[in-house]
């Protein structure tokens, strides 16, 4: 995943992140990606990235179903973050790894969620 997001992401990059503002990309590495989000700088390890991909490639995932899958990652009342949640989402797109943007309204009864390709596309 990180030889992926590499090609598309670069420290510096801004990404329109969906509950309104930016997170912006401090650093990337093999091992993580660390953005910031307001005044917090989050680390976020590609081997998540990459668990999470595949284990929901070719389907439909929303913020809510993150959560779920892996808690201590993307929610903050067990260890992890929230902001990982939709932060996945605005990466996947800005991958290419989506079949359209990020939908929903980000709320419990409509979370954000994207649909994520089976494979990265031809371009990628």
């Amino acid at each position: 995943m990180y030889e992926i997001v590499s090609r598309f992401i670069r420290a510096g990059d801004m990404l329109t992140n969906p509950q309104r503002g930016f997170s912006v990309i401090v650093s990337i590495s093999p091992d993580k990606i660390v953005y910031r989000r307001g005044r917090s700088e989050i680390s976020y390890k590609f081997s998540a990235i990459t668990e999470t991909y595949e284990a929901f490639k070719g389907k439909t995932v929303s913020t809510s179903d993150l959560r779920t899958f892996l808690p201590e990652v993307y929610n903050s009342q067990k260890s992890g973050h929230s902001c990982n949640a939709v932060f996945f989402c605005m990466l996947m797109v800005a991958c290419g790894l989506t079949d359209g943007p990020i939908q929903g309204k980000g709320h419990a009864f409509y979370p954000y969620y994207i649909v994520l390709r089976d494979k990265p596309a031809e371009s990628v």
